[in-house]
């Protein structure tokens, strides 16, 4: 996120600005009306952040069962004790082998 005081010139692209009524004050290409007030743009990463926490806020409930499988083996030290191994696996998993 950016705040960026309503400055001339500040970049804008990729981002939406919005004043505190809650009214977006968009103008043609991209640049915004000078209202007087203060105002935030959200950078589309930030954007991408809140849809995806909106997103996990939305999801089934917790798995209580997984949970308490993996403290149980973290404590029991199956798991946990070897940073590379699971590196490999977490690079592994991602590209899909």
């Amino acid at each position: 996120m950016r705040i960026d005081g309503g400055r001339p010139g500040a970049e804008t692209h990729g981002t939406q600005r919005v004043d505190q009524s809650g009214v977006d004050r968009t103008t043609k290409g991209g640049r915004h009306a000078d209202t007087g007030s203060d105002s935030v743009a959200l950078s589309s990463d930030a954007q991408l952040a809140t849809t995806a926490a909106q997103a996990a806020a939305g999801s089934p409930d917790i798995r209580h069962d997984k949970v308490e499988a993996a403290k149980k083996a973290l404590q029991a030290g199956r798991v946990g004790q070897d940073a590379h191994a699971l590196a490999d696996k977490i690079i592994d998993s991602m590209l899909g082998q």
